[in-house]
């Protein structure tokens, strides 16, 4: 494969107007495993029919990244969701659950070690407060 590529690099021949340089910043590039640090795979806890592009719409609202996020649809019901920095991302998971229409949003991290169509989304993790009064009669 390396010499493959070596003999491909070494035909490589550049016209005039493609040999001029253009400065690219490292912060601005933005690497596959760097997106997927900030990502997170989710799907809505229903069967039923639902506005997607409400659901989007409400979630950007309400969780307000200072970045910004982007929704992508990858499947029936199987989002990304591509945050613009990490701490929005770990926001979103801290304040959690989520929820729309009722129904309840399933989200986990995404490393991109794996389909996302293969990563199982079948538990939330919430807290449950009990608050236990005795009276004395």
């Amino acid at each position: 494969m390396g010499r493959d590529f070596e003999e491909l690099w070494s035909r490589l021949v550049l016209t005039e107007d493609e040999r001029h340089s253009i400065d690219i910043q490292e912060e601005d590039v933005r690497t596959e495993k760097s997106w997927q640090e900030c990502s997170l795979i989710g799907r809505l806890l229903t069967e039923r029919r639902y506005n997607t592009e409400a659901m989007k719409h409400t979630l950007k609202l309400v969780w307000r990244p200072t970045k910004g996020v982007k929704i992508l649809e990858i499947g029936d019901n199987l989002f990304v969701f591509q945050f613009f920095h990490p701490l929005d991302r770990r926001r979103v998971i801290e304040n959690g659950p989520w929820h729309f229409d009722r129904f309840m949003l399933i989200f986990k991290e995404y490393d991109g070690g794996i389909q996302p169509s293969d990563i199982k989304l079948e538990e939330v993790l919430f807290w449950v407060r009990f608050t236990i009064r005795h009276w004395i009669v």
